[in-house]
């Protein structure tokens, strides 16, 4: 969810005055005289223990390396270092333990899920981090556990609850649309059906960009800033799995209105009934599309960052329940670039991954899970070259998970690359005031020629009144810089309602996009 970026990015914020004041002498670019490469080894998805300096093989581009150093690391939640003082009492050596809720509802599951928590895990020496959604929470220490838990607890009632009322509010809306367009009576019901699909569209889109899709930059500011916390490292997640309101596969009554308009437009003699009924069905499409295809996530790449700072993350996915409010909806289960993310996580840095809604038996598994990490130290043959690493094992049926990359800053040319693969074109903020239309366009590719750099779209513009087209012209444009804004005037037009569409495409990408407005000239 949305909830977990603005935890990575405010957690990061919060934090990295405090981080840089602490550490001012630690840089990225700081002379290497020994690397330490946290190593995880699975076989069968479990831990491989006692291994030895000699079953490891290390290579740095594609060259024997020598390993100097090797330790293991053998960790569990629920049983802490101690140190002893002169008269014999205990001391726990501090941690860091962050506990993200994504809500959908708060509810009796994950009110127990919290009190074991508390009873089980948290200790007074340990730092605390709480995300509940849009809410952060931090605790330098848990002196007075009980006032804390109060504190959590009531943050974790308020922000399930609205939660829900958002949801509430998103399915009020779209039934509102719906039954709009069922009791339309508009003489070109094209124009009702588009506009419902496309807000449709559009939410849908939005919420899965805002609320389902993981932004790798956050990922690497949070990772960024473990890397400088020297005591332990633990995550726990606690992920209810959201159930999104997709249009009905079973034909709900708006689908069936809008597909039998479709059959007949088909044989249609209006060529304005015939090019909206085909928007209409890629429409159509491009919901199904949107609703069944998971967004594509670098999951080996933000796993990295995280077994190479030596976290542990534990993950907790909770089924949620909600009930069928219309008939022209299904509820149905997401599959996510965040779940499936925390699920890689979760594997590649030694932690357990649970799919129940017994939290209590859920935290109690967790805390017994042990962590093992091969500590491996190299003394790379240039302070200024990052070679690529590779680490193998004598036996070649383990898995074997490390930051291949751990001395480069490899992650901004990836990000770089990530957003010129995935550039689309879009049309955004159009207004149509004072007769004057304008509109900008962003996300178009570029090219290099002599004169520099220039994009190529071809625009059209069509305006109609009632059914009779007005104004349609072609223009083919040839922008000079990254984002451009259209103005074009439209003195002559006549008082009263028109319609306008917008068709745009990118000729060096060959995407397009697609927007249609209702303009009310006064």
């Amino acid at each position: 969810m949305k909830y977990l970026m603005i935890f990575l990015s405010l957690y990061f914020i919060i934090l990295q005055s405090e981080i840089l004041a602490q550490d001012k002498d630690i840089r990225e670019d700081v002379v290497v005289i020994n690397v330490e490469v946290p190593v995880r080894v699975m076989y069968k998805g479990k831990p491989v223990d006692n291994l030895k300096k000699s079953d490891f093989i290390l290579f740095e581009d594609g060259k024997l390396i020598k390993i100097n150093g090797f330790n293991i690391v053998r960790k569990k939640i629920s049983s802490q270092s101690i140190e002893l003082d002169s008269k014999r009492k205990q001391f726990y050596k501090p941690r860091l333990i962050a506990l993200v809720f994504n809500l959908v509802n708060y509810n009796k599951h994950l009110e127990k899920g919290l009190e074991h928590v508390f009873e089980r895990i948290l200790k007074e020496s340990d730092k605390l981090i709480v995300l509940a959604n849009n809410k952060l929470l931090t605790f330098n220490s848990l002196k007075g556990k009980n006032d804390i838990y109060k504190t959590v607890k009531k943050t974790l009632k308020n922000e399930g609850l609205k939660a829900r009322i958002n949801l509430t509010r998103f399915l009020i809306t779209v039934e509102s649309d719906l039954f709009r367009a069922l009791n339309s009576n508009n003489r070109y019901p094209h124009y009702v059906f588009y506009d419902l699909l496309k807000s449709y569209l559009q939410t849908f889109r939005d919420y899965k960009r805002n609320f389902l899709t993981a932004d790798i930059n956050k990922y690497y500011n949070f990772s960024k800033y473990l890397e400088r916390i020297k005591s332990e490292k633990w995550v726990i997640s606690f992920y209810q799995i959201e159930l999104f309101p997709k249009l009905s596969k079973k034909m709900g009554s708006i689908l069936e209105s809008i597909k039998g308009y479709i059959e007949n437009a088909r044989i249609s003699q209006d060529a304005e009934v015939v090019a909206f009924s085909r928007q209409l069905e890629k429409m159509i499409m491009d919901i199904f599309k949107e609703q069944n295809a998971d967004i594509s996530f670098d999951s080996d790449e933000i796993s990295k960052l995280f077994y190479k700072v030596n976290t542990t993350f534990h993950s907790i996915l909770i089924p949620a329940r909600i009930e069928l409010m219309s008939q022209d909806f299904e509820y149905k289960r997401i599959s996510t670039s965040l779940e499936n993310n925390l699920r890689a996580i979760t594997k590649k840095t030694g932690g357990t991954l649970l799919t129940t809604t017994d939290l209590g038996n859920a935290i109690e598994t967790i805390s017994e899970k042990e962590d093992i990490v091969y500590m491996i130290t190299y003394a790379p043959e240039s302070d200024s070259h990052h070679g690529k690493l590779e680490i193998k094992l004598k036996d070649t049926n383990y898995k074997v998970f490390y930051d291949n990359n751990v001395r480069a800053r490899y992650l901004t040319k990836y990000l770089k690359k990530k957003a010129k693969r995935n550039r689309i074109i879009e049309i955004s903020n159009i207004n149509f005031k004072g007769k004057k239309l304008s509109v900008k366009l962003k996300n178009y590719k570029q090219e290099k020629s002599k004169k520099g750099k220039n994009g190529k779209i071809n625009i059209n513009i069509t305006i109609k009144e009632k059914s009779k087209v007005i104004y349609n012209e072609s223009k083919m444009l040839m922008p000079k810089k990254k984002k451009m804004e259209l103005t074009i005037n439209f003195d002559w037009i006549e008082k009263g309602q028109h319609d306008l569409i917008i068709d745009i495409k990118d000729i060096l990408t060959g995407r397009t996009a697609f927007e249609y407005l209702k303009i009310d000239v006064k």
